[in-house]
């Protein structure tokens, strides 16, 4: 999971629950309200229902003691110790409520039709949105003793309004808090896209940084805040791996050129030895060195190229005609063409452009090379072409051969990799020459691919972007 919608959830799920808490707490306050007051209201009820039963009040007086209440809106019965029945409001001829002596206050559900039920005139225009379902009542069950007498009192307040209001009131909690989760994840994922956007272009400065480009920097913000921290130690970690990047390629050079003196002094050695009468185990020994010099001689060759390469070297501007470059290459390659009986088919369309005539010319011997070595043993073909797109000129090289496996294609550029080792050492090759045509390329701003086809048939395409002086 990213880190945005690790963030996202960990705000919207706190903003929920703290949601959640307030909505209840809120819940709380506006459901205990109401009853309490209920509850009051019973008591009282039950309080003057049981004066008014008292033997010592007169019968005729019962009902207006109960006058200050709607009589005809409550569940009220008042028993006597002897079980008989002092006081039943009209309510109690359309339902029974069962007594709960284990505890005061309790909730029954009853069926009862809305018609019977004594409505304030305020609640007459909102009986129909009542849905018809079992009455609740809020019922107090009581004993009380006035005067030495015993009485069981049982009051019952029918609530379906304040019922349907907390059930409403639920709806619009659920509803608020459906919408609020909606809103959180929202402007969470917003602002957590906030936050994030200095790491995320951090990120993208990091991916332009290659071996090439070490000595780019990423801008330090205004504020000393933790990404600038990091910010500072990313830089100070390219400064570290540009002093070690640059001491390497030092290195290298400096190595192959110190190199390069002594191999032409022994390979010199040997041939002069070789002009000579020799017998014949020593001259076969003395061939086998030159042969082995010869190759450890353009290895280095090759290392200090790319070491020149690496160090940006300043490039050359001059008009290259590359057909006619291509060309003078294949003329010098004709020999060992026919010699491997390698049919070659070209279409060279006449394109200028201005470049580094020196490197191309050596980009393409050593395409040409590449594609002469690891051709087919047999029946052998090589296909060269030159194009003037819309977007840029286009050289491209294929030849029959051995299939490159995909998962090895990104890797043919890199140094020293070699497809068929054993293949590749019969050649001579070093691992280097594709290395030094990308380089090439791409000090000239150009890109270069590579396919395998399943037919065998493995094809270079190198394009270099269109300067407006070509033609």
């Amino acid at each position: 999971m990213k880190a945005r919608s690790k963030i996202t959830l960990w705000t919207a799920s706190f903003t929920l629950t703290v949601a959640i808490c307030f909505s209840s707490l809120v819940f709380y306050e506006l459901v205990e309200q109401p009853f309490r007051v209920i509850d009051d209201e019973l008591q009282d009820i039950a309080e003057v229902a049981a004066q008014a039963v008292n033997s010592d009040t007169p019968q005729g007086k019962q009902d207006n003691t109960l006058s200050r209440y709607p009589y005809d809106k409550y569940w009220i019965k008042v028993v006597s110790d002897q079980g008989i029945t002092l006081l039943a409001s009209p309510m109690t001829r359309y339902v029974d409520i069962p007594a709960h002596s284990d505890k005061k206050f309790s909730f029954v559900r009853k069926n009862l039709p809305l018609e019977k039920l004594w409505l304030a005139p305020e609640d007459h225009s909102e009986r129909k949105n009542i849905p018809a379902s079992p009455v609740v009542f809020r019922v107090l069950t009581d004993r009380k003793v006035i005067n030495g007498k015993v009485f069981e009192l049982q009051v019952a307040n029918p609530i379906p309004f304040l019922v349907h209001e907390l059930s409403e009131l639920v709806y619009y909690i659920l509803a608020g808090l459906v919408l609020i989760t909606i809103i959180a994840i929202a402007v969470s994922y917003y602002l957590a896209g906030k936050i994030l956007q200095p790491l995320a272009s951090i990120n993208n400065l990091i991916k332009n940084i290659s071996d090439n480009s070490l000595d780019q920097r990423i801008p330090l913000g205004k504020n000393k805040d933790e990404l600038y921290i990091l910010t500072r130690s990313l830089n100070s970690m390219f400064d570290r791996l540009q002093f070690s990047f640059n001491r390497q390629k030092e290195f290298i050079g400096n190595a192959s050129h110190e190199l390069k003196s002594p191999l032409t002094i022994l390979m010199l050695g040997h041939e002069e030895m070789l002009a000579g009468e020799l017998p014949q185990t020593v001259r076969t020994g003395l061939e086998k060195h030159l042969t082995t010099l010869r190759r450890l001689s353009k290895l280095v060759r090759n290392l200090l190229e790319i070491s020149r390469l690496e160090q940006q070297e300043t490039l050359r501007h001059e008009t290259i005609h590359l057909h006619e470059l291509i060309d003078h290459v294949l003329d010098e390659f004709k020999d060992l063409l026919q010699s491997r009986n390698i049919v070659l088919e070209k279409d060279l369309s006449p394109v200028t452009f201005v470049g580094d005539a020196e490197k191309i010319l050596q980009m393409v011997i050593n395409l040409v090379d590449n594609a002469i070595k690891y051709n087919a043993p047999e029946n052998g073909q090589i296909w060269i072409a030159t194009q003037k797109t819309r977007e840029c000129i286009r050289l491209t090289i294929a030849n029959t051969g051995p299939i490159i496996p995909e998962q090895d294609l990104p890797k043919v550029f890199e140094q020293f990799f070699r497809v068929e080792r054993s293949r590749s050492a019969n050649f001579g090759g070093s691992g280097l020459g594709l290395t030094i045509v990308q380089q090439i390329v791409e000090l000239h701003q150009g890109t270069i691919s590579v396919t395998s086809s399943a037919e065998g048939i493995t094809r270079f395409t190198v394009d270099f972007p269109l300067p407006i002086s070509s033609s």
